[in-house]
């Protein structure tokens, strides 16, 4: 992983040590709470992303927006993309990227948040990245579920089960989960199955 942020690094052309900026993120996401908000789900995020780079109209922000969309992330807190967005213009500006290249990422990350379909296409691209994990196969979809579980631990269950089930539900009442054509094809018909399956194990 510290690799693929060097590089990435390399190309955005960071004023600071990579080295030192991948630690703080690593520790951030290394934190004990974090079962599947950690370094793990950023790369799966980073290979559904390489898969649409074609699609992308600037891969970068894409990238750099994906590291650090959950780099803030306390599940008693309902600001994490906004502290996490914050962090993110925090670095850019730190780094000297432009004005725009610090917008982008900055509003990539708000848009995980998952308020509204957005217009722009590369948010469309990120939000599809993010709910990736639904379309999995079903080993992976439940471990994923078990992980957000953890993530939550502190909450009985006879109240998490049913905010749970009303989360999962609000995508299937969607017209469709993923946004984008791709990403549509690749995973909604297996994500719908896997949604209706935990809900199910939910009541």
């Amino acid at each position: 992983m510290e690799a693929k942020f060097k590089d990435l690094w390399t190309r955005v052309k960071g004023k600071e040590d990579p080295t030192v900026v991948f630690e703080t993120l690593n520790s951030l996401y290394s934190q004990p709470h974090r079962f599947y908000h950690n370094l793990t789900h950023i790369d799966h995020c980073l290979r559904e992303l390489s898969s649409v780079k074609s699609f992308a109209k600037d891969y970068d922000s894409l990238e750099l927006a994906i590291w650090y969309h959950d780099a803030v992330y306390e599940t008693r807190k309902d600001d994490n993309e906004e502290k996490s967005a914050e962090l993110a213009k925090e670095i850019c500006e730190k780094n000297n990227f432009t004005d725009d290249f610090t917008t982008r990422i900055y509003e990539l990350i708000l848009s995980t948040k998952h308020c509204g379909e957005p217009n722009n296409p590369d948010e469309k691209i990120m939000l599809d990245i993010d709910l990736a994990i639904l379309g999995q196969e079903q080993d992976i979809f439940k471990e994923y579920e078990d992980n957000i579980r953890k993530e939550y631990i502190y909450v009985p269950k006879e109240i998490f089960n049913p905010k749970r089930s009303e989360i999962l539900q609000s995508f299937l009442d969607r017209k469709s989960i993923y946004l984008t054509d791709y990403f549509k094809d690749k995973y909604e018909e297996i994500a719908r199955d896997n949604i209706k399956k935990s809900i199910k194990d939910l009541l």
